[in-house]
């Protein structure tokens, strides 16, 4: 069954549907559900299905890393420290690129998670400042924009950047990057 949010008819009729998924539907979530139908024995319980959740708690310990979010808007703030604590880490904040750059002056991390626009410094020149400082250890530098063309792209890898995250975020997107990251950065 292809449901809305909210639609009750799974509650009403359970035994009609093999598997139901709420629209938009992932590729990964229907083709889950698709294994599952063709798997299906009608003598028997219709399995439950749960689409796999990309926001593991333990993400952190496989992946190990230090984390800066360089983002001014409380929103965008609370919502990508909520992921990230949902994928096991505990993340610092700067607001600005000033306050990521002084943060970085006096602590290693290894991924910092850098929205474009933000006051006092914006994230590109905080990320020119940053691998111009050759007293630091050099972190892996996420660009996060709601600029999705290919032209910001370019901009965020030639001010040295490694990676670049559209917002709003695509969980699949973005746990794949921090994956990345960490391979970068063993």
């Amino acid at each position: 069954m292809l449901s809305s949010p909210g639609d009750e008819n799974l509650k009403k009729n359970p035994e009609l549907f093999v598997a139901t998924l709420t629209k938009p539907v992932k590729q990964r979530q229907f083709s889950q559900a698709l294994q599952t139908a063709l798997n299906y024995n009608q003598h028997a319980a219709p399995p439950e299905y749960r689409p796999a959740s990309l926001l593991s708690a333990d993400f952190a310990e496989k992946h190990p890393l230090s984390i800066l979010v360089a983002e001014d808007n409380l929103i965008n703030q609370k919502l990508i420290m909520r992921v990230l604590n949902k994928l096991g880490y505990d993340p610092e904040l700067a607001n600005n690129g000033l306050e990521a750059v002084n943060l970085v002056a006096g602590k290693t991390f290894d991924v910092i998670l850098m929205d474009i626009q933000m006051p006092e410094m914006d994230g590109l020149e905080a990320t020119r400042q940053l691998r111009n400082n050759s007293s630091i250890i050099q972190p892996y530098i996420i660009a996060m924009t709601a600029n999705a063309m290919a032209e910001d792209r370019a901009n965020c890898h030639r001010a040295g950047m490694n990676n670049y995250v559209s917002k709003p975020i695509k969980l699949d997107l973005f746990v794949a990057a921090m994956e990345e990251a960490y391979s970068a950065k063993t």
